[in-house]
């Protein structure tokens, strides 16, 4: 029998006879460190740097590091069955060398790729299959024993994220198996332990949608982008914003079972009502429109706004926004944490559309230069063309925001993700007017 290297857990190497003994920290660090490049030379200086990671290394790193491959390679020393493992003196340092399929690691690297591949190409089953077992090799944090001692090596970061790659691979094969239900429980876990995972978030917003909990799948959004805003300074991106307003338009591509990843589901972007999906409103009618997409966020040399500030200061801007967007005669579509979209249609007597949506930008730029929150700007596209818009009947409660269907909304997002604070950029070339 072959050893047996385990890195997807606590250190363990198994022989014919049992567990083998590997000695000490610095012994199971530069095992562990050696296995985590096996079939590479890592140079001495690399694997001092790991064996040391928490403290300075003496003077006679050097040698206790040499003292400490002898005994590594005593320990890993049994009667030669054509895959003992060698650790071998390679210039600039070592290398160990130990058939692939021996290692967990490799073996998780390769199923989880073979999972990936199998879902890309459609076929659930085996992408099931491999990604469970891929996932079984997992018995806690990887080296974990040598964590608890501090150990923090980049590389481990990175297998980390693996291992979440392919949890979220998984989940997305139940999501397109139809089985939402059965990984309800473990998704909401998921990310909840880990809340800046925006693939997953999308995932359990997809899966809560299609159990019927359409108020669960839009907490989940908000927990999100609070986590987002909090830990990092920045808004939900481009995909997630785009499933929330499918969700609140309940969009009738979000209840098919899909063959297609989650993150893509909904081609139409837009807001609804509360209740009832767009077949439940007026029917869509094919206009020509523009859309004009606001983006708040700190001009160039602002201050951070303290923590407690930031909701107030986009809650104010956005206001100011929905009072320019109406003033020119549009409609705010959708207000969605740093984001405003207004839509504006031509008409008579309304004027080109483009032109009040350009407007209403520019006055909103000045309005923030003049007397908005301190330290935010804020960056415009517009975007022109055919637009399928529903519009809602009147309620008690007054009117409703028209739900927005076609590409006018992403041609305005790749339009903003290259316009810098302050800017206003067109999707289509502006005409020139008059004294400009």
């Amino acid at each position: 029998m072959s050893m047996e290297f385990r890195l997807l857990g606590p250190l363990e190497v198994d022989g014919a006879a049992g567990p083998v003994p590997l000695g000490g920290t610095r012994q199971r660090a530069a095992l562990a460190y050696l296995l985590l490049h096996a079939g590479q030379v890592v140079s001495t200086r690399r694997l001092l740097s790991a064996v040391w990671a928490t403290d300075r290394a003496p003077d006679t790193a050097r040698k206790i590091l040499q003292n400490t491959i002898w005994r590594l390679r005593r320990a890993l020393a049994v009667p030669d069955d054509g895959q003992t493992p060698q650790l071998l003196t390679r210039a600039p340092g070592y290398v160990v060398r130990v058939a692939p399929e021996r290692i967990d690691l490799v073996r998780f690297e390769r199923l989880a790729t073979r999972g990936r591949s199998a879902l890309l190409a459609g076929d659930t089953g085996q992408a099931r299959d491999a990604l469970r077992e891929a996932l079984a090799l997992w018995r806690g944090p990887a080296v974990a024993d040598l964590v608890e001692e501090g150990t923090d090596w980049p590389e481990l970061a990175a297998l980390e994220q693996k291992r979440l790659d392919a949890m979220e691979d998984r989940f997305e094969v139940e999501l397109r198996s139809g089985q939402p239900r059965s990984v309800l429980r473990e998704m909401d876990a998921y990310t909840r332990a880990e809340p800046l995972r925006e693939r997953a978030a999308g995932q359990l917003m997809l899966a809560l949608y299609r159990c019927g909990r359409r108020a669960d799948a839009l907490d989940v959004y908000a927990r999100t982008r609070c986590a987002l805003s909090e830990g990092l300074g920045l808004e939900p991106g481009h995909e997630l914003r785009r499933l929330q307003r499918d969700i609140l338009a309940q969009d009738a591509s979000l209840d098919a079972s899909l063959d297609a990843p989650a993150a893509s589901v909904g081609p139409a972007v837009g807001v609804g009502p509360a209740a009832g999906g767009p077949a439940a409103g007026c029917p869509a009618a094919e206009r020509d429109s523009g859309v004009l997409l606001l983006r708040f966020t700190l001009g160039p040399g602002a201050e951070p706004l303290p923590t407690g500030e930031v909701d107030r200061a986009l809650d104010a801007a956005c206001e100011l926004a929905r009072e320019e967007i109406v003033r020119a005669g549009g409609n705010v579509a959708t207000a969605i944490g740093s984001e405003v979209l207004g839509l504006f249609q031509d008409g008579p007597g309304r004027g080109d559309c483009a032109e009040r949506a350009d407007a209403a930008a520019r006055a909103v730029r000045e309005r923030l230069l003049r007397s908005g929150p301190a330290g935010l700007a804020v960056r415009a596209a517009v975007a022109t063309g055919a637009a399928s818009v529903r519009r809602w009947p009147p309620t008690a409660a007054g009117g409703r925001a028209p739900w927005i269907g076609g590409d006018l909304v992403d041609r305005a997002e790749a339009a903003l993700a290259d316009t810098g604070p302050g800017e206003i950029r067109w999707t289509t070339p502006r005409p020139n007017r008059a004294g400009e």
